[in-house]
């Protein structure tokens, strides 16, 4: 069973860190703002991205869309709608957690989007 895991974790080259948005209280004006958190930092991980070619209805014009997927460790809990900055191949990617993760034994599936702020 380590086996499986450890062989696994050879093919995350890439490093993540996970933020969330929560609320704490200034201690001046004594409201209610958010900070961005850090719940996690250089987190080992894959990231996979997967391109596919689609024509609508009203046009004959070919888009490219893009499916972005993060593989981790399955111990690792992500909540949706977080943001993900990932190095990958000496480049930073920043995304957004889009749900629930596909959790499997050895690892876990994550659907990025791109980040676009806090909601």
């Amino acid at each position: 069973m380590v086996e499986h895991k450890s062989a696994l974790k050879t093919l995350w080259t890439d490093v993540c860190s996970v933020y969330v948005y929560t609320p704490t209280i200034n201690a001046n004006n004594k409201r209610t703002e958010f900070i961005e958190n850090a719940i996690y930092t250089d987190i080992p991980c894959k990231l996979s991205f997967k391109h596919a070619y689609a024509t609508d209805q009203t046009t004959h014009v070919a888009a490219l869309h893009q499916t972005v997927t993060l593989f981790l460790d399955s111990a690792i809990a992500i909540p949706a709608g977080s943001k993900v900055v990932v190095e990958h191949n000496n480049s930073t990617f920043i995304y957004k957690a889009s749900g629930e993760p596909n959790v499997f034994k050895y690892h876990q599936e994550i659907s990025l989007q791109l980040w676009k702020g806090w909601a």
